[in-house]
């Protein structure tokens, strides 16, 4: 395996638990935090609750999004 693959599962694994921590921080503040990924790699996040949805364009927007309905930043 070469070292920029390595690299890149690096950063994978730390986005997908910087993702499933939000996710979590969101359902205890009685939301769903979703995400979506497109054909070109563009990643997009949603927030749900009572059939609403807001776009959050990337990780930081959550986490400003969960400090702003009262959930705990993590």
């Amino acid at each position: 395996m070469s070292d920029h693959n390595h690299h890149d599962n690096a950063t994978t694994e730390r986005s997908e638990k910087a993702f499933k921590s939000l996710q979590a921080a969101f359902a205890l503040a009685g939301h769903t935090l979703a995400r979506t990924e497109a054909k070109d790699g563009t990643v997009g996040y949603f927030c749900h609750k009572w059939g609403r949805a807001k776009h959050l364009p990337d990780l930081d927007a959550a986490r400003r999004f969960l400090v702003q309905i009262g959930g705990r930043d993590v």
